[in-house]
């Protein structure tokens, strides 16, 4: 487990527990031990826990229905810090690890592992629509998609673990190269596509003032 500061550049380990698997029940009191040597010992505010989405991981969250928030949809968002009552410790997945396993799904979207079929309103979201737009921009000498490669459109097992390759797929530029194929079937992905990457812009936020130099407004705090 590691800490960061919110508004600092601390960043440290704090505990390392080696073990080959982990369930949601183990992780709950080695949680709560880390929170409470940096409350008491430490003097350091926990405000929030952030991990990826492995399946012991989200159920870790909903261990704490009780004590904490829950939405309508049943998600658990909060807890109490029971080394200060008077706080909450909020919980979030790993923003990373959602926008590539995002990418993931729509790669098996009709093709890949062909393991899913994705739809919104009547539109299916797939991936052949961003490999087919691919291959007809090689065709020119200028490109519309210079930083797409054949490495975004024909994923391996490394490659899918990559998070600037998803990044780079699920893209403004990529979702308006889509629309302006005036091709009412690819407007589903194209949509798909700017939703996730103002997804990540909202989350991406580094400074006060980065949304007015690159006139992006996604990235205001």
């Amino acid at each position: 487990m590691s800490m960061r500061g919110l508004a600092t550049h601390l960043k440290h380990i704090v505990a390392y527990f080696f073990t080959g698997n982990v369930t949601s029940f183990q992780l709950m009191p080695l949680f709560w031990k880390v929170v409470a040597v940096l409350e008491t010992t430490v003097k350091l505010k926990v405000i929030a826990a952030v991990n990826d989405g492995a399946s012991p991981n989200r159920k870790f969250f909903t261990l704490h229905a009780k004590l904490g928030g829950v939405l309508p949809d049943g998600v658990v968002y909060k807890t109490p810090n029971l080394f200060c009552l008077t706080r909450i410790i909020y919980f979030f997945a790993d923003v990373p690890y959602l926008i590539k396993t995002a990418g993931n799904c729509l790669y098996n979207s009709g093709s890949g592992s062909c393991s899913r079929y994705m739809w919104n309103n009547g539109q299916h979201l797939l991936f052949r629509h961003i490999g087919d737009m691919y291959y007809r921009n090689q065709e020119f000498a200028l490109h519309r998609l210079p930083k797409l490669t054949l490495d975004h459109v024909v994923l391996t097992s490394f490659s899918k673990m990559k998070v600037k390759l998803a990044v780079q797929v699920l893209s403004r530029t990529v979702s308006t190269c889509l629309l302006e194929c005036n091709d009412p079937s690819v407007v589903g992905t194209a949509m798909f596509c700017q939703m996730v990457n103002d997804f990540f812009d909202c989350t991406n936020v580094r400074s006060t003032s980065e949304h007015e130099r690159k006139r992006n407004e996604r990235i205001k705090p």
